[in-house]
């Protein structure tokens, strides 16, 4: 009989500024509990991944920008400042995460 885990006994592999998070104590000195820690680094994981993909796709946005396939432009100017937007988006919310040491407001 096999007994799927919870999250909350998976333990957490932390890596580079995630350990930071996680050493990271309130304001009023308390430590962020571990539910909301994995809740916290999930979502900053979420977000990275979100930010290497629009990355990785950007670079062959500007290398297309303007090309015409069948009549169309594929790739305008505003998708590419929409996607530079949403990268900066991203980086400060993972800024403010790395600084608050969770997701939660108090």
């Amino acid at each position: 009989f096999f007994k799927q885990k919870t999250a909350y006994e998976i333990p957490l592999r932390l890596v580079g500024s995630e350990m930071c998070i996680r050493d990271s104590l309130r304001d009023d000195g308390t430590v962020v509990p571990e539910f909301l820690l994995a809740r916290t680094l999930n979502y900053r994981r979420e977000l990275v991944r979100e930010r290497d993909n629009l990355l990785s796709s950007l670079e062959f946005d500007r290398r297309n920008i303007g090309k015409i396939v069948n009549g169309v432009v594929i790739i305008s100017q505003e998708e590419i400042i929409a996607s530079e937007t949403r990268i900066e988006e991203i980086n400060d919310e993972i800024s403010s995460i790395e600084e608050r040491g969770t997701i939660f407001s108090d």
